[in-house]
């Protein structure tokens, strides 16, 4: 039995147009590279060029992120709740 590889679909940017997206949606693109040349890379599908950066954590990275901003909403609303009392008490 053969076992398929799966190629998770990374975010990514292209540094041309600053489209976002995803592998699955890049295009094939012909780059010259000789004066006889070309070669297939993946391109963006918005404006058809190279430059892509690709971000392979940004999945894991966005939720870390957003984890930690939840904490310093919740420490800085737990403060705040503190300062209130203390001017209620005042």
């Amino acid at each position: 039995m053969s076992q398929t590889q799966t190629i998770p679909d990374y975010e990514v940017h292209c540094t041309n147009c600053r489209w976002w997206g995803y592998m699955s949606q890049l295009k094939t693109i012909y780059v010259h590279i000789g004066p006889d040349d070309v070669s297939a890379e993946p391109g963006c599908p918005q404006c058809l060029l190279g430059g892509l950066e690709f971000e392979e954590n940004s999945v894991e990275e966005a939720l870390t992120n957003l984890v930690s901003a939840g904490k310093q909403f919740k420490a800085s609303m737990e403060n705040l709740h503190c300062q209130i009392s203390q001017q209620q008490q005042s």
